[in-house]
């Protein structure tokens, strides 16, 4: 292993030097924006969940709603399996959606292969999923993620959803994948 480890620095290097010259800077608008019961939040976002082993590179960026990942894994593994565990992280906001019908994030620059996703889930507060929406690469273009919501009961009074927005990369054997998302907004309308 360690000599598969040592033979495979330089071509994770360059990998890394691709994928960074691929980021996408984006200005964005960190000016609030509502209407009646739209919310909208833009960054800075608070970090969500993030995972990965020792061969994804992850730099997920707050103030900016900007991930940026690269998995690169050399070793052609088993028949059956391949080990390790795939790159992701998200950006998190919490808040009340009562009267909500959707959550929308947007994302104005993406570039992306075909083994990377940008996902949106929301769940509630029991941390059952209440929707979850991802595309996938390859991507070299922003677009926007929905995901619509289930009615509440009707004698609800709240219901407070935590909504994760981010990126992931596969795990295969091997692989070189990841990309850049930038998000500007989430809107919960």
């Amino acid at each position: 292993m360690a000599r598969v480890l040592a033979a495979s620095r330089p071509l994770i290097a360059l990998s890394m030097a691709l994928a960074l010259s691929l980021a996408v800077v984006a200005g964005l608008s960190t000016t609030p924006v509502s209407a009646d019961d739209t919310q909208v939040f833009t960054p800075p976002f608070e970090l969500g969940p993030q995972a990965g082993d020792m061969w994804n590179i992850i730099d997920a960026n707050g103030d900016e709603g900007s991930i940026t990942m690269l998995r690169v894994y050399p070793d052609p593994g088993r028949v059956a399996s391949c080990p390790g565990k795939s790159g992701m992280a998200t950006f998190r906001v919490e808040t009340d959606a009562l009267r909500a019908e959707e959550v929308t994030a947007t994302f104005p620059d993406a570039v992306m292969d075909g083994y990377t996703f940008i996902t949106l889930s929301v769940k509630d507060t029991a941390g059952e999923y209440l929707g979850a929406r991802e595309i996938r690469g390859p991507l070299l273009e922003g677009g926007s993620l929905t995901v619509p919501l289930p009615e509440p009961p009707d004698d609800a009074t709240e219901r407070q959803v935590t909504i994760d927005v981010g990126m992931k990369v596969a795990s295969a054997c091997p692989n070189v994948d990841g990309g850049t998302v930038t998000f500007s907004q989430i809107e919960v309308s």
